[in-house]
C-alpha cells in the first residue's frame, strides 16, 4: 500500500503545526495529497434547563467557534504555501469524534494528536485517538504532544503476537517504514 492521501486533523492546540508539518512532509516523501481537516463543534446548549440560551449567548459561541475555524484555516495555509504538496481544506460541523471518523475512512493516513493539555477544547479531542484508531478501519499516526518530530518512520519497534490485529498493524505501518 502506498500513501496517496493523508488527512490531518486542524486544531488550536499549540503543536498543531508541528503535525501539519509532519503529515506534508510524509505526503512529499510519498508524492501524495494531504486534506486539513477542522471539525467545528456545534455550540453549547443547556441541555438539563428549560431556559432557552440567550440570542446573543448563542450569536457569541458561533463567532468564536467560527474564529477558531479562520485561525485554524490560516494555520494550514501558511504551512502548506511552504512546499509543493497538494492540499485541500475542510471545515466540518458537528460532532468531532464523528465526523472525523467520517472523513477518516477515505484517507490512506490519519495524522492526529495525542489529545491531552488541550485546555479549552472540546472534550472530544482528547478521545480522538483512541476513538479512530479503534473505529476507522484506517491507519492513523498519533503525534506526541511532546519532542520534535523531524524524520516519521526512520526508528520503528514493533510490538509482534502473531494476533491479526498485529498482522494489520504493521502491514498498515509498511510505508512508514
Amino acid at each position: 500500500m502506498s500513501l496517496k492521501d493523508l488527512l490531518v486533523i486542524v486544531d488550536h492546540d499549540p503543536t498543531c503545526a508541528s503535525r501539519i508539518d509532519i503529515a506534508l512532509a510524509l505526503a512529499a516523501e510519498h508524492d501524495a495529497h494531504v486534506t486539513g481537516l477542522h471539525v467545528m463543534p456545534w455550540p453549547l446548549a443547556q441541555v438539563y434547563s428549560e431556559v432557552p440560551i440567550p440570542e446573543r449567548v448563542e450569536k457569541a459561541q458561533r463567532l468564536e467557534l467560527e474564529e477558531a475555524a479562520r485561525r485554524a484555516a490560516t494555520l494550514f495555509a501558511a504551512r502548506a504555501g511552504r512546499t509543493a504538496v497538494a492540499t485541500e481544506w475542510r471545515i466540518a460541523e458537528g460532532d468531532v469524534v464523528r465526523v472525523a471518523r467520517e472523513h477518516a475512512r477515505y484517507a490512506d493516513l490519519t495524522v492526529l494528536p495525542q489529545g491531552l493539555d488541550l485546555g479549552s477544547a472540546s472534550a472530544d479531542l482528547s478521545a480522538l485517538p483512541q476513538e479512530l484508531a479503534l473505529s476507522v478501519g484506517r491507519p492513523v499516526l498519533v503525534i506526541p504532544r511532546y519532542g520534535p518530530f523531524p524524520r516519521v518512520g526512520s526508528r520503528a519497534l514493533v510490538a509482534w503476537n502473531g494476533s491479526r490485529e498485529a498482522t494489520r498493524a504493521v502491514a498498515d505501518a509498511l510505508p512508514l517504514l
